[in-house]
């Protein structure tokens, strides 16, 4: 599942493929929000990512495949 995270007065967005659920991508989001933490992702490849709570933008989530080009194994 692909996430895109806008992080407010970057013009860029952090996008990230997790192999998560979209119910346990909002709930880590929820708590995050609520409890003014860090949200803390890991992505399918193992790297971690941290974005701090009030840092948060707005958060899309994609639940369909995306189409991936090239020659990667």
């Amino acid at each position: 599942m692909e996430i895109s995270i806008g992080i407010r007065n970057v013009q860029r967005e952090l996008t990230l493929d997790v192999d998560l659920t979209s119910e346990e991508v909002s709930e880590k989001i929820s708590a995050a929000l609520e409890n003014n933490t860090v949200l803390s992702l890991t992505d399918s490849e193992g790297k971690v990512v941290f974005v701090p709570s009030e840092a948060i933008g707005y958060v899309q989530v994609n639940e369909a495949p995306t189409r991936r080009v090239g020659f990667g194994f």
